[in-house]
């Protein structure tokens, strides 16, 4: 048997730390704006390559634009997980755990 260690605080701040995200699309308007920037820096990055003909300027940018999305889903997946963790604890351990307790109990009433 596994031991579950659920604390019901550390899912409220995860619900918390997570709501700005989820609310009104918020997580949408994010990547978009994030998706803006790493265009604007490779464009950026191409300028600098053209116009610097010394190469006295170094400029590198990294594009992390191909995992926007599903970091995007994620964070929505952990959203909603963090909603529903205390039902999911009840329903799927303490309830199952209480009703094999009280079988053993009234078992050993007999």
């Amino acid at each position: 048997m596994k031991e579950v260690n659920y604390r019901e605080d550390d899912w409220r701040e995860a619900k918390s730390a997570l709501a700005p995200f989820a609310a009104a699309n918020w997580v949408g308007g994010l990547f978009n704006n994030l998706e803006k920037v790493s265009k604007n820096m490779e464009e950026a990055e191409e300028d600098v390559q053209e116009l610097d003909s010394d190469r006295a300027i170094s400029f590198q940018h990294t594009n992390y634009r191909g995992k926007y999305s599903a970091i995007e889903d994620d964070l929505m997946v952990l959203y909603k997980f963090s909603c529903h963790a205390r039902e999911k604890v009840e329903n799927l351990i303490d309830q199952p755990f209480y009703e094999k307790l009280d079988a053993f109990v009234d078992g050993m009433q007999d």
